[in-house]
């Protein structure tokens, strides 16, 4: 089962709803908001180190290294399905 958000607070709003078993983010999100807050949000209301995965098209020197200081896996735009699926899988720990 799938459910998107299209706003940190949506996400928020979802995970009210049911925890999620992981957390893909786009890294820019509406309203000068990054993916990493969004997992970070999600995380503190479930009260977990929910598995997370973040995705950009972005490329400006100092988004990357802030991505990838998250600690969150990232993956680049145009998204090859194999990369996704073997992330996921990875994460959620079916590898």
């Amino acid at each position: 089962e799938c459910a998107a958000a299209a706003t940190v607070e949506e996400a928020l709003e979802l995970a009210r709803i049911r925890t999620p078993d992981l957390v893909i983010s786009d890294y820019r999100l509406g309203g000068q908001r990054t993916g990493i807050e969004a997992v970070a949000a999600v995380r503190a209301l479930a009260g977990l180190a929910l598995p997370a995965l973040l995705i950009t098209g972005d490329t400006a020197p100092d988004r990357l290294r802030e991505a990838n200081a998250s600690g969150i896996p990232l993956l680049h735009k145009p998204l090859a399905p194999h990369r996704q699926y073997r992330e996921l899988t990875m994460l959620l720990g079916h590898a």
